[in-house]
């Protein structure tokens, strides 16, 4: 959460979402595959998962991570920006899940540029 807004009134930008994506993902992946990699392990075990799920949607910084990206979403005009924060996550989580399993034969900086494009240029997958 600290690389978003603090303030109300300050809007999440494409360029904050850009930078996000490519300076603190990427790099974060490519830091810690192995805490990554142990990340994914553990939850691909169903009861961890559940446990994790759990907790993660209840946390403050979850609920404001959601509510800046729905605001954003509805600012870019999408017509279902609850969905697309789903949709957001959910590939972002892919995205990252198919790096840190296949790192080599994964180009993530192309594909997170691709992605953020979709999002920030507003392309329908």
């Amino acid at each position: 959460m600290n690389y978003f807004p603090k303030n109300e009134k300050q809007e999440f930008s494409d360029d904050n979402l850009a930078y996000f994506l490519n300076k603190i993902i990427i790099p974060s992946l490519d830091n810690n595959k192995t805490k990554w990699r142990l990340l994914i392990l553990l939850l691909s075990q169903q009861i961890l998962f559940e446990l994790a799920l759990k907790h993660l949607t209840k946390s403050k910084d979850y609920i404001e991570f959601e509510n800046i990206l729905q605001k954003y979403f509805k600012i870019k005009g999408y017509e279902k920006p609850d969905i697309e924060v789903k949709l957001f996550i959910s590939s972002l989580m892919g995205i990252c899940i198919q790096y840190i399993v296949n790192p080599k034969d994964f180009q993530l900086t192309e594909i997170m540029q691709r992605f953020t494009n979709r999002i920030v240029l507003k392309v329908k997958f």
